[in-house]
């Protein structure tokens, strides 16, 4: 299935679920309470925008894009923001969230994915760019990731990702004030990934 998004702003709407597995806890299933714009799932599917990426989807949620058990995925040409923090301190909060799936991701500017300063200062973790989980293999090619709260790109959970040209930009520590751009690294590989 192949979705082609036009110029324009596209807003989810938040749904709250359970997320069964946790991408940065000490014991891999412990259930998570989460919220997703969006949830990508099955074979073969891509969403893609114009070249100047001036789709731009506002997530709404914590984990913005959601792609679970997606066989051979595609995201380009999109920008994805306004993705949000979740209450679970332990939460994997990113703008696209990757888990047991095979997915490209592509020409994409993921941006200004800050979430609420106070729960951020409260559980220091705050919104990802791109979060790689369980066994999921990633083609990251050509993005702008940018203002994000945590990690531009982060692997838990045995993901595979090759990383290539992309910008990552406004990594900082935020310590006594509002989150500016983000505290964590630009690419964080833990709990047995590989980039």
């Amino acid at each position: 299935m192949q979705v082609i998004l036009e110029r324009g702003d596209y807003h989810l709407t938040p749904e709250y679920f359970i997320d069964q597995t946790c991408g940065n806890c000490q014991e891999p299933n412990e259930p998570i309470s989460a919220t997703r714009g969006i949830t990508i799932s099955g074979k073969n599917i891509s969403i893609t925008g114009p070249v100047d990426r001036s789709a731009v989807i506002h997530t709404h949620a914590g984990y913005g894009i959601y792609i679970k058990d997606l066989e051979n995925g595609v995201l380009e040409n999109l920008t994805i923001t306004g993705t949000l923090r979740d209450t679970a301190q332990m939460a994997t909060d990113a703008a696209i969230v990757v888990s047991n799936s095979d997915v490209v991701i592509r020409n994409n500017t993921i941006r200004d994915n800050l979430g609420d300063s106070l729960l951020i200062s409260k559980h220091i973790s705050g919104v990802m760019g791109i979060c790689g989980r369980e066994n999921s293999h990633m083609q990251i090619i050509e993005n702008d990731i940018l203002r994000n709260s945590w990690d531009g790109i982060a692997l838990y959970r045995d993901a595979y990702a090759e990383i290539i040209g992309n910008k990552i930009d406004g990594i900082d520590k935020s310590v006594g004030r509002l989150p500016e751009g983000g505290r964590g690294v630009a690419i964080g590989v833990t709990w047995n990934a590989k980039a």
